[in-house]
């Protein structure tokens, strides 16, 4: 932010995009009533700069007043201008900012912002370290919104060392195409921390089990950040272990492509997923690796829906199992938004059983029309069954609380 002040009072204010490192010095050019302004660029280079602004008057006031500014780059007679002034490059004046906060803050981080990214460094880190990555950062036209959002997820970005960061973006410009890796970087510059060797090891993980890296890249990047050794053994766990799903080198290719999500977000195979490939297998007796079970895979905790909904449609509802196998899927819709209170409304209003998509697939409208009933008479049930469940949930804490109070 650069603010001109004339007799004491606060006149223009000009706010420097996201090209402008804030180092600038100010001059006042007395014949013309102008200043200027002495600017390090990022990326557009150095030079001095006036503020143009237009201004408009008041119905109430006959003083103009400034509307906008902006501040524009000098041409070259008014360079003479300032010669005559006696006025020459003086980089050595500029005001840069003079902590790790500053530069933050220059970046367009707001004071509280800042100062969690701070309180999340291991140690303190010099300001010119922090300003040269970020230079380096933007030398790869990272903007500056992007930049705020790679930090606040990994401040330790800025205490990457320059020699690691381009290390790193070497090996994904010799494995990805430049337009792939300039969208990479440009998205998500963290990923210039994985390290040139993680970079090398992950390519060939994917290699050797025939999964697309350059589709990977594209569409989750962060999966770079992804530890060998762990997507290692989680690609094991779904291409060939007894407790896995068994998929083919096809199926893990089509979950590589369009469930990216589960390789990401996969980091206990035995905990997150043996159990849902258990339920599939045991209790709905279906293939766990079939097309339309790869896709629950993805959901984080997807047995915490599968498994009760799947209960519920055949114990309360009277659904048959080979019902439920012949669209599996549908099983991955919310038990507590759909399933549950469309199932106990169509009880409510003592109907035969409706297809299972009714229960899940079509929305609230479109429900509504099959059982024949209004959605606010639909919506006020479903509240107020929500409500009992909560009354009910409630009395059961306080019974456990008083039981464990007597025990004590």
């Amino acid at each position: 932010m650069v603010s001109s002040e004339r007799g004491g009072k606060e006149t223009v204010v000009v706010k420097l995009s996201e090209n402008w490192n804030l180092n600038w010095y100010r001059y006042n050019i007395t014949e013309t009533g102008e200043e200027a302004y002495e600017v390090n660029c990022c990326r557009g280079g150095r030079g001095f700069y006036f503020i143009l602004s237009k201004t408009y008057t008041c119905k109430c006031t006959t003083n103009p007043t400034p509307a906008h500014a902006m501040l524009v780059l000098m041409r070259p007679h008014r360079w003479r201008r300032l010669a005559a002034l006696g006025v020459e490059w003086r980089g050595a004046l500029a005001k840069a900012p003079q902590d790790l906060k500053g530069l933050l803050l220059d970046i367009g981080f707001p004071a509280d912002g800042a100062q969690r990214v701070l309180g999340k460094l291991q140690q303190p880190l010099p300001c010119q370290h922090g300003a040269k990555v970020l230079q380096l950062l933007h030398s790869w036209s990272v903007p500056d919104e992007t930049l705020r959002a790679a930090i606040a997820r990994h401040p330790e970005l800025l205490a990457a060392t320059l020699a690691e960061l381009q290390a790193t973006a070497e090996a994904l410009q010799a494995s990805l195409p430049q337009d792939v890796f300039s969208e990479l970087v440009q998205k998500f510059p963290e990923v210039l921390l994985a390290g040139r060797s993680n970079v090398a090891e992950l390519q060939e993980l994917f290699s050797s089990w025939g999964l697309p890296w350059e589709e990977a890249a594209r569409r989750a990047p962060r999966l770079l950040l992804r530890v060998p050794e762990d997507l290692a053994k989680l690609l094991h766990f779904l291409r060939k272990d007894p407790l896995g799903p068994q998929l083919s080198a096809d199926q893990l290719a089509y979950v590589a492509k369009n469930y990216p999500m589960l390789l990401l977000g996969t980091l206990d195979a035995e905990r997150q997923l043996a159990p849902l490939v258990q339920f599939l297998r045991h209790f709905l007796g279906v293939d766990p690796a079939s097309t339309q079970c790869i896709g629950l895979y993805a959901w984080p905790d997807s047995l915490a829906v599968v498994e009760p909904t799947a209960r519920f449609l055949v114990e309360d509802c009277g659904y048959s199992l080979e019902e439920l196998r012949e669209d599996v899927a549908l099983l991955g819709y919310s038990f507590e938004a759909r399933v549950h209170p469309r199932g106990r409304f169509v009880q409510h209003l003592g109907m035969a059983r409706l297809p299972l998509k009714a229960l899940t697939a079509v929305d609230d409208n479109h429900f509504c029309q099959m059982v024949d009933a209004g959605k606010d008479e639909y919506l006020a049930f479903m509240f107020q069954l929500r409500r009992t469940a909560r009354k009910e949930q409630n009395q059961e804490r306080s019974w456990f609380s008083s039981r464990t109070l007597e025990m004590d």
